[in-house]
Parts: structure tokens; C-alpha cells; sequence
């Protein structure tokens, strides 16, 4: 199984390295690729690469990059680790929440596998990230109606240790 590793800028959202994603078991991330990506995204998908590439009428292209936390080879569950994620510098971005609009470079590892039809198909993995410019994760306080009136009180009310 032969193995490559891409590297794509732009821009992320909803980007999930720290807590993976519960219900599909993955971490996962939403990548605007730079312009320069696009032909090489295209591509792999003529491969078989099943990540969809879609349009956003505001933002551009984009699509969805995921690592799963565990796979079952010959029977076996094999567990995952994260996928890394570091600062422009090079030092570990640990807990760190990631906002929507950051600029990064991911690190993708691109692979062969077997159909059920005997061909080979191209897929792709979220191996780790460099974040170049920070958007500091901000957490909403100003819902539109009617969420306002849904989470209206709950700020008030004392914080309890979950059971």
C-alpha cells in the first residue's frame, strides 16, 4: 500500500483535533483550499478519492478532511492517535480551540486501497496541521431569535460537576 503525503493551505473551519467528533468516530476538520490545490483535489478524486469537494457561494471551494480514531485490520481494532497540530513555530497547539478563518497547512497522507471489485482506489487521511494565523475561538453570546429566548437564563444559573 503505497503512501504519500500532501501538504494544502487555506483556510479551516469547524476544525475538531482536540475532541473527535463522537459520532462518526473522527477528528475532522472543513478545509477552503488555496486556488493552487484545486487541479491536484480534482485530480484524486478522478482516482476514486471519495472527499467531496464543494462550493460555497460566500467562501469558495471547500471540503471535508477527517482522521478516524480507529480502524479494524484482520479482526483487530487499532486505535488512532490525533492528528498534531502545531503553531507557525513549530510548538504543539495542545487544547487549543481553533477558529473559524484560520489560515493553515495541512498535512494529508494520501493512500491506496482495494475495492470490493478488485481495483484500487485513492483516499485520504488528516495526518497534522500547522496553523500559520490564528482566529481566536470565540463562543457566540448574540443568538437570533428564537435560539435567544432558548439559552436565555442558563448563563444565570450556578455550574455544577457533571455526576
Amino acid at each position: 500500500m503505497e503512501k504519500t503525503y500532501l501538504y494544502w493551505q487555506g483556510k479551516a473551519k469547524w476544525v475538531r483535533g482536540v475532541t473527535p467528533d463522537l459520532t462518526y468516530n473522527k477528528w475532522n476538520f472543513v478545509l477552503y483550499p488555496a486556488e493552487v490545490h484545486l487541479a491536484e483535489i480534482r485530480e484524486l478524486q478522478a482516482k476514486g478519492m471519495k472527499n467531496v469537494l464543494k462550493r460555497d457561494e460566500v467562501e469558495g471551494w471547500y471540503m471535508n478532511i477527517s482522521r478516524p480514531t480507529q480502524r479494524v485490520w484482520k479482526g483487530k481494532v487499532i486505535p488512532f492517535a490525533p492528528p498534531v497540530i502545531v503553531d507557525a513555530e513549530g510548538r504543539p497547539l495542545d487544547g487549543v480551540t481553533i477558529g473559524n478563518g484560520s489560515d493553515v497547512t495541512a498535512k494529508i497522507e494520501k493512500y491506496e486501497h482495494p475495492t470490493p471489485s478488485g481495483k484500487k482506489a485513492t483516499a485520504i487521511r488528516w495526518e497534522g496541521m500547522r496553523v500559520d494565523t490564528l482566529v481566536p475561538f470565540e463562543k457566540t453570546t448574540d443568538f437570533p431569535e428564537p435560539q435567544a429566548s432558548m439559552v436565555q437564563g442558563l448563563d444565570e444559573q450556578p455550574k455544577q460537576k457533571p455526576f
